[in-house]
């Protein structure tokens, strides 16, 4: 379509007010592209007389802009653009209604005399999004002025986030050829620093529902991500200008519409991921720009990984990602509390209220009860605790709130009820089994027969 004013649509009247002139309200609920053309014409003086060349938009929430069908400027667009695209994550209307200024005198060699056609690819965040905006403005200017969104810097110049940073100088009438660099604001993400938080592998709904999470588990450093790459199980390479502010996460999707469509669009989704996670589990294998590994493990659906993330609803979690444990080792990993995952953040619990209050009477205290995931309102709950007998052999079970990550709890063997040692030590066997509703059953029994001993559960915050 060709573009008089903005494009776009809004539900209800808002910021966008006066900046739509062609409304396109049959794009929610169907597509994420807008696709828009604006033919201008110039003459052999006034392209003669052109000697920069400045792009502006208004977006929401994203673009690719095209000269004369050679790609010109972009901004949150996908790395594989198809015609029915969708923003890699979200512009926000605060921001969308300024203009932002994109120089594009570089390719001032595309324009010609006589009929010019400027195309932009309007992207949308999802195709449920109750707003959309497109307008665009293209300014030439005289080689001897500044371009119209040149600033002047009297200081140094504070770079805040990270990006390429272009420029050129003028000398007398003539500009230098276009220069560009990369800078990064940050650290470099390290297997220090950086954890796969949360996988959903197995999504009930179907692999289009995938995602990945990331972490960034440094108290006080931001990451810069540009150049990480995954190139085992998927495939995904963060572009440069991806930050990750301290204890902040971000998700990689396989589908963004379904993704959407799931959990809302006010999660941070960077972008789609290629090739499909394993529903029986494979590796991961995620590097820095120089190829040294970050992360590096398989994930499995066998016996002993936790089986709610095999289809049956919920993801697997990393438990304490802030410890930066071993990813390999499945007693580090969960099920998440909640079917569907939970994505941008953690569903981790926390303990709140009197440690040694027993509202319910049944000689078990409230951190006790909140550790192995009872009430302490209700006394009449199956078998929190075991302790059984067959053949000269105990065997002690309890119950854990996976979900718990402030407490631990520690089974503990006496033979005098005076000195205590961990039961969980050399000779004995150690099972877990995982229920739907993300508990677990510990059962511990010793390889050979004691004599009569004292059992006790233990819960220590952490």
């Amino acid at each position: 379509m060709g573009s008089r004013g903005g494009v776009g649509y809004e539900l209800a009247p808002s910021v966008y007010h006066g900046l739509i002139g062609t409304t396109v309200p049959k794009m929610m609920g169907a597509v994420r592209s807008a696709l828009i053309r604006i033919p201008f014409e110039l003459s052999v003086d006034q392209l003669s007389a052109t000697g920069s060349l400045n792009l502006k938009m208004r977006y929401d929430d994203g673009f690719v802009a095209y000269l004369n069908g050679i790609q010109i400027a972009s901004a949150n667009a996908p790395s594989d653009l198809s015609w029915n695209s969708g923003a890699v994550r979200g512009h926000p209307d605060n921001l969308a209604v300024e203009q932002e200024s994109f120089d594009i005198s570089p390719h001032l060699d595309q324009l010609k005399v006589g009929g010019n056609l400027l195309s932009i690819h309007g992207l949308n965040d999802g195709v449920n999004s109750s707003d959309f905006l497109i307008s665009s403005q293209l300014i030439g200017g005289g080689s001897e002025f500044l371009a119209p969104s040149a600033l002047r810097y009297k200081d140094q110049v504070t770079i805040t986030s990270s990006g390429t940073l272009k420029a050129r100088s003028l000398m007398g009438n003539q500009w230098s050829a276009l220069t560009e660099a990369v800078f990064a604001v940050g650290v470099p993400a390290s297997s220090e620093t950086l954890v796969i938080s949360e996988i959903m592998y197995h999504a009930g709904e179907g692999s289009d529902y995938d995602y990945i999470e990331l972490m960034n588990i440094s108290s006080t450093e931001r990451l810069q991500l540009g150049g990480i790459k995954f190139i085992e199980g998927i495939q995904f390479e963060f572009s440069y200008g991806i930050d990750l502010l301290p204890r902040e996460r971000l998700v990689l999707v396989k589908d963004l519409d379904a993704f959407h469509q799931k959990h809302g669009e006010e999660i941070t989704v960077v972008g789609e991921f290629s090739g499909n996670l394993s529903n029986g589990g494979e590796r991961l294998l995620l590097v820095d720009q120089s190829g040294q590994i970050i992360r590096d493990f398989s994930y499995s659906d066998d016996a002993g990984w936790p089986q709610g993330a095999d289809g049956e609803g919920p993801s697997l979690i990393l438990k304490y990602p802030e410890s930066s444990p071993d990813h390999s080792k499945e007693q580090n990993w969960r099920s998440s509390r909640f079917l569907g995952g939970n994505p941008g953040k953690t569903d981790a619990t926390r303990f709140t209220g009197n440690p040694s209050e027993d509202s319910d009477g049944d000689l078990i205290p409230a951190l006790l009860e909140y550790a192995m995931g009872t009430s302490d309102q209700d006394s009449n709950q199956s078998d929190p605790l075991l302790v059984q007998r067959f053949d000269h052999q105990i065997r002690f079970s309890y119950l854990e709130n996976s979900a718990a990550e402030d407490v631990a709890l520690i089974a503990e063997v006496s033979e005098d009820l005076r000195n205590w040692k961990p039961l969980s030590a050399k000779g004995v066997r150690v099972s877990r089994e995982e229920d739907s509703h993300g508990k677990i059953r510990v059962t511990i029994s010793p390889k050979e027969s004691i004599a009569s001993q004292f059992l006790r559960l233990r819960a220590v915050v952490k």
